[in-house]
C-alpha cells in the first residue's frame, strides 16, 4: 500500500487496480458501498474513477482505424 504524504491513511491505487474495481462493479453489479469496504476506498473515489473510465472508453471509439 502506497501512502499519500498529505493523507497518511489514504491508500493509493494503480491504474490497473482502479480498472479492476470499476470492471468488477460493471460486471457483477456489486454495490459501490461493498466495493468501498472491500478495497478500502471511498465511494467518491469510485465515482471519479468510473467517470474517467467512461471518458477513456469514449475516446477509444473516436480513434481512427487504419485503411481497410
Amino acid at each position: 500500500m502506497n501512502e499519500d504524504n498529505n493523507h497518511p491513511n489514504r491508500k493509493r491505487f494503480s491504474s490497473e487496480e482502479k480498472f479492476k474495481i470499476v470492471k468488477e462493479h460493471l460486471t457483477t453489479r456489486t454495490p459501490i458501498s461493498e466495493l468501498a469496504k472491500k478495497y478500502g476506498m471511498t465511494p467518491q473515489s469510485f465515482y471519479g474513477w468510473q467517470e474517467q473510465f467512461f471518458a477513456a472508453a469514449l475516446s477509444g471509439f473516436d480513434k481512427k482505424r487504419g485503411p481497410k
